[in-house]
């Protein structure tokens, strides 16, 4: 039965893999506006993610992930600030990507590097997050495996079939999560730990924000 349970995994893995192709994500979190139609709001699938990285050959510095981090805060800030007096602009949400393009530009970027930058560093993270997972399933992993070789309701031709399936669940998240980023480790490694408390403090979950030590 845990063999069946095993199957399954990798058939709804597969089923993953295919809505990951065909689903269209918004680059926004939580704690943003919800601008899904917003027509300045950049729309990336995984792929366009990963195209992002292979266009780009240069790796981030750690400086610029720093700007980043400083700059998303103050945008923050201009956000909620905005929310909180919603009444008095006649299209807030607008007004507010107005605003936002106004300070970056102030600040010396543009609004697609900004976002660019934000996709690069989420998109990172989340590797990190990917790759810390796999490390720690691996020993699951061959315990699965040699399960699948002892079990006896499956021919030995199924037994490859399935085993191969959950080598390339773990492959598929290597080649398109991890790989793809790692260009950017070494930058954003340092500061991953305060971008999620910023994240945090933007999605509400801490009242204030996060004290930067550079």
């Amino acid at each position: 039965m845990k063999c069946y349970g095993i199957f399954w995994k990798v058939i709804l893995f597969g089923m993953f893999v295919l809505g990951n192709q065909l689903i269209v994500l918004a680059n926004s979190s939580a704690a943003d506006f919800d601008l899904l139609s917003y027509p300045s709001e950049r729309i990336l699938t995984q792929l366009d993610r990963n195209k992002i990285f292979a266009q780009d050959s240069l790796a981030l510095s750690k400086e610029k992930v720093r700007n980043w981090i400083k700059i998303r805060m103050q945008v923050a800030e201009l956000q909620m600030e905005m929310k909180e007096n919603a009444g008095s602009y006649e299209n807030v949400v607008e007004d507010f990507y107005g605003e936002r393009r106004n300070l970056l530009i102030s600040l010396g970027w543009s609004v697609s590097e900004f976002d660019e930058v934000k996709e690069r560093i989420h998109a990172t993270i989340s590797a990190m997050n990917i790759a810390d997972e796999l490390a720690d399933g691996q020993e699951k992993h061959e315990k699965e495996v040699a399960e699948i070789r002892e079990n006896t309701f499956y021919t030995d031709s199924q037994k490859e079939e399935i085993i191969e399936g959950l080598k390339t669940m773990r492959e598929f998240q290597r080649e398109q999560y991890i790989e793809p980023t790692k260009v950017d480790w070494p930058a954003v490694r340092p500061y991953k730990e305060i971008f999620e408390e910023v994240t945090s403090w933007m999605a509400g979950n801490r009242s204030h924000p996060p004290e930067l030590s550079f």
